[in-house]
């Protein structure tokens, strides 16, 4: 079989291991003969105005001195922290010019096939794969890298029992022109019937980007957000540093925000067209209406409501849509466990970083999933929700350490900062340029390794500064500040006596 490595996405996870894995140290992953089969990913399809809740500095590296295009959100009365966001137009304009890098540098090695893989198209085939696409087109590769991101939405039973309910009410009733009910990605791509009543089910960023395409575009006429733990999980799991902030101001502001889960959902046959017809029953959990207290803690900023038992209730209201954002299916179409074949999905084990890349012990941060042959590799966000497999999601909370070692911005668990910097680790990629290097998400021994090669310093000194900068960054909101490396080399000067000129880390490059 022909050492061909077939790399199974084209988004931010393949893009950022294909070029990760040229540059890296790891032999295992450099291939003279590359195959990356994959349609475009989810920002390329959205508006390209769209925030995406990271920042340039943690989503994409400086390939060109051009500062990339991002949106700022403005000061909330609240305190929330504001911030210069990426925009989905520019981190689509970034994968671009990756992938045109690569086919410079690999101009006979490598190809782009837009297709995705079957259901269970990866199967073993003697010591290699066959990966077999949707076209019938079958491929043999001696390494397989799926790298195809978090999978479809995921839904909940009580969701996909509302979803069958529609289904069969068309024998009765004719079918609206838009979806009743949706996932939050299609819906804020929509462009929906205006002055809808809609629910926002869920408290992740998926759920306030709906909210906002709901709110800001005029598609709701009246609309409700509801996850389980409320305002509580809105404002930091799913938004930390401020981000989404407008449009969560705007629900608090006015009370559109409940604690609550949905128990039933029905359909209405005899509303009229433009009546809303899903009827949802909830159990809401009470809340005091008027009590919201706003913590600061380490720079992450809190909004909480006292709970109140005595208040929780069940209601029944009508919607136009329900849009949900309850999570990924790995398993779901196209997604990293749908297209592996069973016998696959189940010999995948836990990949670790060594070395103390993060200053951690060899079983304390994931970063890929593998084969027992380490032929095939799961990579990036497909990591995050352990392919479908139940042993290996129970484990993705050591996925999401990566990001305590990152700006806060960078902590959402599936997030591209995240991805690119667990990639970086397997592959073992590290910058030596002190022009290019990437000090919002180089791992603790690549800024130990930079300090070695820049000034010969001892590994104990290297230690110490790396473990500092890292904290440092892991307090601050968006990015290291370039005053906070500047005062640490001073500090170690003075403390230690080391001699290290700021001078050589080459720093206006670097923050250019």
């Amino acid at each position: 079989m022909p050492p061909i490595q077939i790399v199974i996405g084209n988004g931010s996870s393949a893009l950022n291991f294909l070029q990760s894995a040229l540059h890296g140290s790891e032999a295992k992953f450099k291939s003279g003969d590359i195959l990356v089969i994959g349609k475009s990913d989810l920002w390329s399809r959205t508006a390209a105005t769209h925030a995406m809740g990271q920042t340039p500095a943690l989503l994409q590296r400086q390939l060109t001195g051009q500062r990339p295009t991002s949106v700022a959100e403005m000061p909330r009365a609240t305190g929330l922290p504001t911030g210069d966001y990426l925009t989905a137009g520019a981190h689509t304009q970034h994968l671009q010019s990756v992938r045109q890098s690569l086919l410079q540098k690999l101009p006979s090695g490598i190809e782009f096939l837009d297709d995705s893989v079957r259901p269970g198209g990866v199967v073993r085939d003697g010591t290699g794969f066959r990966v077999t696409v949707t076209f019938g087109t079958t491929y043999e590769a001696s390494q397989v890298i799926v790298a195809n991101g978090l999978g479809t939405a995921a839904t909940l039973p009580v969701l996909d029992l509302g979803i069958q309910a529609l289904k069969t009410s068309r024998i009765h009733a004719a079918p609206r022109g838009y979806s009743e009910i949706v996932d939050a990605v299609t819906y804020y791509n929509s462009n929906p019937p205006a002055q809808h009543d809609v629910l926002i089910y869920g408290g992740s960023a998926t759920s306030s980007w709906a909210a906002y395409h709901a709110w800001k575009a005029g598609n709701a006429r009246q609309m409700l957000w509801m996850c389980r733990r409320g305002i509580d999980a809105i404002s930091t799991e799913g938004n930390p540093v401020g981000r989404n902030s407008e449009v969560i101001q705007m629900a608090v502001k006015n009370k559109l925000i409940e604690a609550g889960e949905i128990k039933a959902i029905a359909v209405n046959l005899g509303a009229a067209p433009d009546e809303p017809r899903l009827m949802v029953s909830a159990e809401l959990l009470g809340v005091d209406p008027d009590a919201m207290t706003r913590t600061v803690k380490d720079g992450q900023v809190t909004l909480t409501k006292k709970m109140r038992p005595d208040l929780n209730r069940t209601v029944t209201c009508h919607f136009h849509q329900l849009v949900y954002a309850v999570g990924s299916n790995p398993l779901g179409d196209g997604g990293p466990g749908n297209i592996l074949d069973a016998t696959l999905r189940n010999e995948l084990l836990p990949v670790y970083a060594k070395n103390f890349q993060f200053m951690t012990g060899d079983s304390d941060i994931l970063i890929a999933f593998a084969t027992p042959d380490e032929k095939l590799y799961v990579v990036g966000a497909s990591v995050f929700g352990g392919v479908g497999v139940p042993t290996l999601k129970a484990i993705q909370a050591k996925y999401s350490k990566v990001g305590a070692y990152l700006p806060t911005a960078g902590t959402p668990p599936e997030g591209i900062a995240i991805l690119s910097t667990a990639i970086d680790a397997l592959t073992r990629h590290m910058i030596t340029d002190p022009a290019r290097f990437d000090w919002n998400r180089a791992r603790p021994d690549e800024i130990l390794n930079l300090f070695k090669r820049v000034y010969g310093l001892e590994d104990r000194y290297g230690r110490m500064i790396a473990k500092l900068l890292v904290e440092r960054r892991a307090d601050s909101k968006f990015a290291l500040p370039r005053e906070v490396i500047e005062k640490a080399v001073t500090d170690m000067n003075e403390v230690y006596r080391t001699k290290m000129d700021l001078n050589r880390l080459q720093l206006d490059a670097a923050f250019a």
